[in-house]
Order: C-alpha cells, then sequence, then structure tokens
C-alpha cells in the first residue's frame, strides 16, 4: 500500500495501517513490532500489508496519519477500531475491498 501526505510536517508525522479480515478482525500492519510507517520527505509512504496468513483476503483498509508522538494500538484481531485512534489522528482514509 502506498500514499502521500501533502499537507503536515513529514518529520512530524506518520501512517499506521489496519486491515480487516472478516472474522479474524483488525490487524496492524506490516508487523505488531513494526506498526509504525514513515513518511519520506516529500511525504510520500509505502508499507506491506500482505505479510501472512489471510492478509490478502482483507475487506477493509484503514490508514490513519497519526502524530509522532502518538503510540498506536496493536491489533491483533480486534473486532473494532478504537475509538482512540480517530480522537489521535489528522487524517484518516478507509478503502473497502
Amino acid at each position: 500500500m502506498q500514499g502521500q501526505e501533502w499537507h503536515e510536517s513529514p518529520s512530524d508525522y506518520h501512517v499506521v495501517i489496519y486491515i480487516h479480515v472478516g472474522s479474524a478482525g483488525w490487524w496492524v500492519k506490516p508487523y505488531a513490532a513494526n506498526p509504525i510507517t514513515l513518511l519520506n520527505c516529500d511525504g510520500s509512504w509505502s508499507t506491506n500489508i500482505v505479510t501472512g496468513g489471510n492478509d490478502a483476503q482483507a475487506d477493509a483498509i484503514t490508514a490513519f496519519l497519526i502524530p509522532a508522538s502518538y503510540s498506536p494500538p496493536i491489533l491483533e484481531g480486534a473486532s473494532i477500531l478504537p475509538q482512540a485512534l480517530s480522537s489521535n489522528s489528522v487524517a484518516i482514509m478507509t478503502v473497502d475491498r
């Protein structure tokens, strides 16, 4: 997955991605041990969202632009995305597949 952020300082923000895989719930990507995707100096970013299991069957993907100081929750099969993610994000994008 890739994208570009246009209106914030790349050094002040990161992207965190979650995928929803049917009854398996929401999972942070690319990995629980490495949930943050850094922005390049031009605001572009990319990360792998298919890192194992049934990831390729994700039915929804949500990206959050978060302050670099925020530690996002590590989700591994959660039934919902926590409200704190939206509250601490400056931008959110969801794609249903």
